[in-house]
């Protein structure tokens, strides 16, 4: 059977991404051929037997990091590129800093009809902690825009504050309960080509954790719709997650839990490719 073409899935300073190896096990399913760009030694999504090559990156800071993709998926013919993390896609569409960083998507996200939780940034978690009880604890701490190696978790107040594991601006939200959920899909040329709403069953770690199981449930149109609105400029894969009905974050790139979407019919890679 003919094999499709390339596709390019970038992975950078996570050995263990399970993000990028999602994607490349759906890439194969679909016949494409994934082609696992790196900047980490060890990376499970290079060393898949679904991966049909690797090749070495510089991490996404650096100056030459766009060019190095572009070269590569112009020598591989690649029909698409996907990137695992918040620095790569960065790199790559600079625009998407709005909807990446977490201090800027609570107000674009309101104006798009979500319901979001109150956002409060600090220059740095030193300045978190200075803040004492003004900040909504018990809250969840995170950077405003994903990196490699930098947390997200709970603090029931100033003390419990990871102060020496943040480099850069945090942000600090009320710790939300509820159901959690996500709504998973595909944007292309303003439109919603293709979602999928999933319930997780458990988290890991359980309080701040990403899901660790997970059900596809019904859509909920309204949510959907707000969501088509809010990433209209966008083209690519996309999960955005929920408590309670409220947006805590948003990935417009492959997530980790793609699979489920994928084993229920729906594999939003060839989608894009």
């Amino acid at each position: 059977m003919p094999r499709e073409p390339a596709a390019l899935v970038l992975t950078s300073g996570r050995g263990q991404d399970r993000s990028a190896l999602a994607a490349v096990r759906a890439l194969s399913a679909a016949g494409y051929l994934p082609v696992v760009g790196t900047s980490d030694k060890d990376s499970l999504a290079a060393a898949s037997r679904h991966a049909t090559g690797s090749f070495s990156l510089p991490v996404p800071a650096s100056e030459g990091f766009a060019a190095a993709v572009a070269d590569r998926a112009s020598k591989t013919g690649a029909v698409a590129v996907f990137a695992s993390s918040d620095d790569a896609l960065l790199a790559l569409e600079p625009q998407l800093n709005s909807l990446l960083d977490k201090s800027l998507l609570a107000d674009s996200s309101a104006a798009a009809g979500l319901q979001v939780a109150p956002t409060i940034k600090y220059p740095t978690a030193h300045d978190l902690v200075a803040a004492g009880d003004t900040a909504p604890y018990p809250a969840v701490i995170k950077p405003t825009i994903k990196q490699p190696g930098l947390p997200t978790y709970a603090a029931a107040g100033p003390n419990e504050v990871l102060v020496d594991d943040h480099i850069g601006e945090v942000i600090a939200q009320p710790f939300l309960e509820g159901t959690r959920d996500a709504i998973c899909g595909v944007m292309w040329s303003g439109t919603l080509v293709a979602s999928v709403r999933q319930e997780y069953v458990r988290t890991w770690p359980r309080e701040c954790g990403t899901g660790s199981s997970a059900v596809v449930v019904p859509p909920d149109p309204e949510r959907t719709a707000a969501l088509a609105q809010l990433l209209s400029g966008h083209n690519g894969i996309f999960q955005a997650q929920f408590i309670g009905g409220t947006l805590i974050d948003l990935n417009p790139r492959v997530y980790g839990s793609m699979a489920l979407a994928v084993g229920a019919g729906l594999n939003l890679p060839a989608v894009v490719c």
